[in-house]
């Protein structure tokens, strides 16, 4: 006989899963876990290649990290050109082949935020770069603010949809998610209102973001054959496990 576990049946004494239609062994499976940015039970790929998640993580929390220090004007810095070369190369390109290697993978949520975040930093950089012209052609500070506003409201609204799939993953993974949402909105506002102290704590909750994503970072890589410290995911209230 089958037992219910959520919308999950087993049969064989645990051994067979049971997903919709499709059985599968239980090794053939693996739980919702941030260091894979695997956000419920999934059937592991069968290609050989390397998880490319805790890399995407690391250019993600560091470029993270960089810009929210600035942004929190840590010792008197200011001036946010210093992450430009990070965002075009580490934030943006490396983390954009994490992402493509994760969706042939088959890990599409994992494509999608790390494909997705390695957009944002391409798209930062230029901004950011005076040999592109864009905030200059914008007649006035006013103007170029609210745009760069709007810019953010699109990332700040891709950001909630990925939350949005982060309820039933382990707490490590869902505020990852949080604090980059908070991160963002932060920004926005910061940037519509032209308000330095909305800013600077969106940079001190971009901080704590980039910290829990080296967690989660951390997380994908350690294991019992590397170190003696490492940590167990600890699912979300009502998250399916196996």
């Amino acid at each position: 006989m089958s037992k219910p576990l959520s919308k999950i049946t087993t049969s064989y004494n645990g051994d067979i899963i049971h997903l919709g239609e499709q059985s599968f062994h239980r090794e053939e499976l693996m739980n919702a876990f941030g260091g894979f940015l695997n956000p419920g039970i999934s059937h592991k790929s069968q290609n050989r290649i390397a998880n490319p998640v805790p890399l995407g993580l690391a250019t993600f929390s560091f470029c993270v990290l960089f810009i929210s220090l600035v942004n929190a004007q840590v010792r008197g810095v200011t001036n946010v050109n210093i992450v430009i070369g990070a965002s075009f190369f580490f934030g943006g390109v490396i983390e954009l082949i994490a992402g493509v290697i994760a969706l042939f993978l088959e890990n599409t949520f994992a494509g999608v935020v790390l494909a997705g975040y390695a957009g944002f930093w391409l798209s930062y950089a230029p901004i950011l770069t005076d040999s592109f012209g864009i905030r200059s052609s914008y007649e006035t500070e006013e103007e170029f603010n609210n745009a760069m506003g709007f810019f953010l409201t699109g990332w700040m609204i891709f950001s909630f949809l990925l939350l949005l799939c982060t309820l039933k993953a382990d707490w490590g993974f869902f505020l990852l998610f949080v604090f980059i949402n908070l991160f963002v909105l932060m920004l926005t506002i910061g940037t519509f209102t032209g308000n330095v102290n909305v800013t600077k704590a969106g940079g001190y909750l971009g901080i704590i973001a980039s910290c829990i994503g080296w967690y989660n970072m951390y997380s994908g890589i350690a294991n019992d054959q590397n170190t003696y410290f490492h940590f167990k995911p600890i699912p979300m209230p009502h998250a399916p496990t196996i």
